[in-house]
């Protein structure tokens, strides 16, 4: 059941650029909010699905409001039972003026960088349905630059399964990548209830491989490994399993249980498949990443098994793809100097080896 509730309305137009709208919602969300408003300011239209907060978060919007009345925020209380993503970005997408043409569909843990108006103006296209672009992940000390593709049309498109939810479109997709960082995030965002969420997403669609390589991933993260092993191997029964993707994530799995050789045997079958969903000549560099990290962590397991040769090899491998990293968005995670790891296990090789 959704229930959608009232909410004030007024648009702000201009004439010299494309128009932006931004809709997300919120729960208890107080430690994020305040960041959040302030990134998407500019924005000529906001809103906000209340989904239940209880945390102060609605007055904190609401004090915002009153103090910038100049930033055009709607909130909307909705309530969605059972819960699922995709229902109430249906409802923040249903709610954005005709008049936008561009909708920024976003989670409050994320920030809007100061400059991405001019950006987005440099990037738009009338014909384009959908944007990737690049969001950073900070995390500590170090930041993971990950893919997005939430920014898109108003029209003709609608938000589909109840997590890890994807946009559909109505007519052909046409998608431009903006090689630049968009958003950013101090932490990975926790969906609670996940589990439930992605079993009801494997009962709706039986016969996709993509939501039991989800559960999988979830059930790792709790340390749940038989059960994560078990929703891998239905994957793999399934026509057009990404059978790269699955093997990658059964070797992480034993890797975490310091199963090393079997970790080793599943990261060589992930690398075996890369072919099979990529085609030659045209890997992109988040497909170069993947690999890359697979043929590291091939090569810290092969050296702590005092495996130094393959170790060595495994890192020259790296190497030579991290060379082939040209997007400067992407590099910059990419940048540890292996000539230390590679000059260390060249010499533990000859030791190895008696040479």
């Amino acid at each position: 059941m959704i229930v959608i509730g009232s909410g004030s309305h007024s648009l702000k137009t201009t004439e010299s650029e494309p128009s932006y709208g931004v809709y997300s919602f919120f729960k208890d969300h107080k430690d994020y909010i305040l960041s959040f408003l302030n990134s998407i300011k500019n924005a000529d239209q906001i809103i906000l699905c209340n989904a239940g907060s209880n945390d102060g978060t609605l007055d904190l919007i609401e004090s915002y409001i009153k103090e910038n009345p100049d930033v055009n925020i709607r909130i909307v209380p909705v309530h969605i039972c059972p819960w699922r993503y995709d229902d109430v970005r249906n409802i923040g997408l249903a709610l954005m003026s005709p008049s936008i043409d561009l909708c920024l569909c976003l989670d409050v843990e994320e920030t809007l960088v100061p400059d991405w108006r001019n950006i987005l103006n440099r990037y738009y296209n009338p014909k384009c349905t959908k944007y990737l672009y690049y969001a950073q992940i900070d995390q500590g000390n170090t930041a993971e630059i990950v893919q997005k593709d939430r920014i898109h049309r108003n029209r003709g498109c609608f938000w589909k399964y109840p997590v890890f939810e994807e946009l559909i479109f109505k007519d052909t997709e046409k998608t431009v990548l903006i090689p630049h960082v968009i958003i950013k995030q101090k932490e990975n965002i926790d969906r609670n209830e996940i589990i439930p969420l992605l079993k009801r997403y494997i009962k709706e669609h039986p016969s996709s491989w993509i939501p039991l390589w989800r559960l999988a991933q979830a059930f790792m993260e709790k340390g749940r490994y038989p059960e994560a092993n078990n929703a891998l191997e239905k994957a793999l029964q399934l026509d057009k399993c990404n059978k790269a993707q699955v093997y990658t994530l059964k070797a992480q799995i034993c890797a975490e249980q310091n199963l090393s050789e079997q970790a080793l045997f599943y990261y060589d079958k992930a690398l075996s498949y890369k072919d099979t969903y990529e085609e030659k000549g045209q890997r992109n560099a988040m497909s170069i990443c993947r690999d890359f990290r697979i043929y590291i962590e091939k090569a810290q397991i092969l050296s702590s098994l005092g495996r130094h040769l393959e170790a060595y090899l495994n890192f020259v491998k790296a190497k030579a793809l991290q060379e082939q990293i040209k997007d400067e968005k992407l590099y910059f995670q990419y940048l540890s100097d292996l000539r230390p790891l590679i000059a260390s296990e060249k010499e533990l090789a000859r030791e190895e080896l008696g040479i």
